[in-house]
């Protein structure tokens, strides 16, 4: 089973939500509405359909990145920038 918590909630449930993900019980912890991270017990592997999801959810933050990019670039570009 999948529980949906905001951040806040999480916070001032802490305990609750360690319980819960003890007894194998997986928690999306959301920020404004969206997804930020699972909780999911360490015991657990995550399956197939979470790691397709997880692999999205980096690509689109990849996309969303890009779109503030100036031009076409890399990564190396990009950390010998920072570096400067």
């Amino acid at each position: 089973m999948v529980k949906t918590m905001g951040i806040r909630d999480l916070k001032a449930h802490m305990s609750e939500a360690i319980r819960n993900v003890q007894e194998e019980e997986t928690i999306e912890v959301t920020s404004h509405g969206q997804v930020v991270a699972l909780l999911v017990p360490a015991s657990r592997q995550p399956n197939e359909a979470e790691i397709r999801a997880a692999l999205a959810s980096l690509d689109a933050l990849a996309a969303e990145i890009g779109r503030h990019l100036p031009g076409p670039t890399n990564v190396a570009e990009i950390i010998s920038e920072m570096r400067r």
